[in-house]
């Protein structure tokens, strides 16, 4: 397939491996906030005195935003492309964190928390729509790695600088560092757009009524998963400093380097995934079920293990679990996109991200409220291990019975769907 037929980045003077790593670095600025504010719960425990499940709730309220406005970004974004969206979810993610360090009531707080995930919805997406269509479907595993790896990097900038700068400036300052970060790189992620980023053509076979709602239901079953596996991700996340720190009594900086590992084990894998994948044809499935396994083998491994173990032992099981945790989430993303038409391929990639934030949300505070009633933190790493192998027996079913192409039939499929400048 010509490469032009995707997006003319080098015809219009911006070579997409510069727009890879703007997309990427904006990806990271977004999640320091989204995750960072995780990171931090324990702060809002100790600000607000709140209990575990209710600490969970707080901080899910960023990525409640991002499940909410997931799928209805994707669609937009499909329609006019992603430059003008990102712009306003930019200014709103923005000015909403900075609105967050000038109050100090915890309604409010959490529902502007609830706007950033608004905006942050935009950067996730507009960077993937934009990886989807500069890159043919054959090679496109390791460059959608390469831009997820924004998250375990911007987890792992968290993890280190955010609990020491909580614990010196406060949650105020904090926020008033976001809404400058979040605003700088998003201004420059939408400036590399500008020229690149074209709009999907219109036809009258694109346009027949249903033809989206037919499309999305092959999105059910990386949804279901999605959904699933993001209880690992942000049970790693939520979970690891107050089970170190309050059970472990593991200083609450340290704490913080031990989840960073684990981040920097994600990044690692949603590279090293994308590119497996890439080399087995577009079989995404086959590799997402392999890290389920793994996933669900580590959770029980750290749920018979002791809650104090020295320091090098605890480094190198967090830096394990992240690879399997984490590294997953490039690959569902483009799953997702690859078994729909080109034009929907935004609308594909906005649903399961809502599906994964939707686990994302309900999975603190359950597992939070687990915790406290059963005064172990073993029984949320049990249940974890259920979950994940359940995802993993939803894929095997996928696996046998789903009748959508790989990426190599997506490919010709896509030959189809040129994009025009936007």
């Amino acid at each position: 397939m010509d490469h032009a037929s995707h997006v003319g980045v080098e015809q219009r003077g911006v070579p997409r491996g510069v727009v890879l790593a703007v997309a990427t670095l904006a990806q990271s600025g977004a999640t320091l906030v989204q995750q960072g504010v995780v990171v931090v719960g324990v702060f809002f425990v100790a600000d607000y005195r709140l209990s575990l499940a209710q600490m969970g709730a707080v901080v899910s309220c960023v990525a409640l935003g991002v499940m909410t406005a997931g799928f209805l970004t994707g669609i937009v974004m499909d329609q006019v492309g992603p430059r003008r969206v990102l712009l306003g979810g930019t200014l709103l993610m923005s000015t909403a964190a900075l609105g967050i360090s000038l109050v100090h009531n915890l309604p409010l707080i959490c529902a502007l928390m609830f706007l950033i995930g608004l905006g942050i919805s935009t950067v996730a997406l507009a960077g993937s729509l934009t990886v989807h269509t500069a890159w043919p479907p054959a090679e496109r595993g390791l460059p959608m790695g390469i831009r997820q790896m924004g998250v375990p990097v911007g987890s792992m900038t968290a993890a280190f600088l955010l609990p020491a700068l909580a614990l010196h400036f406060g949650l105020p300052a904090l926020f008033r560092l976001f809404a400058v970060e979040l605003l700088i790189l998003g201004l420059c992620f939408w400036l590399s757009l500008a020229p690149t980023v074209r709009a999907p053509k219109a036809s009258a076979s694109r346009a027949a009524p249903g033809s989206l709602l037919r499309d999305l239901r092959h999105v059910a079953l990386p949804g279901s998963v999605g959904f699933l596996l993001a209880w690992g991700q942000y049970v790693l996340l939520t979970f690891t400093i107050p089970m170190l720190h309050l059970a472990g009594g593991m200083p609450v900086t340290l704490a913080g380097v031990v989840l960073a590992l684990a981040q920097i084990g994600g990044g690692i894998a949603r590279a090293g995934l994308g590119s497996i994948s890439d080399r087995l044809h577009g079989r995404r499935d086959l590799v997402l079920a392999g890290t389920a396994i793994a996933g669900a083998a580590l959770a029980l491994l750290v749920a018979v293990l002791p809650e104090r173990l020295p320091l090098g032992v605890q480094l190198i099981v967090w830096l394990v679990l992240g690879m399997a945790l984490v590294g997953w989430n490039a690959l569902i993303i483009t799953w997702a996109g690859e078994r729909v038409q080109g034009q929907h391929a935004g609308a594909a990639m906005g649903l399961t991200t809502s599906c994964i934030l939707f686990g994302a949300v309900i999975s603190a505070p359950i597992i939070g409220a687990l915790i406290q009633a059963t005064h172990s933190y073993a029984s949320a790493w049990l249940a974890l291990a259920a979950i994940l192998l359940l995802a993993c027996g939803i894929l095997t079913w996928g696996i046998q019975h789903s009748a959508v192409p790989t990426a190599e039939a997506a490919e010709t499929a896509e030959a189809s769907a040129p994009y025009l400048a936007d």
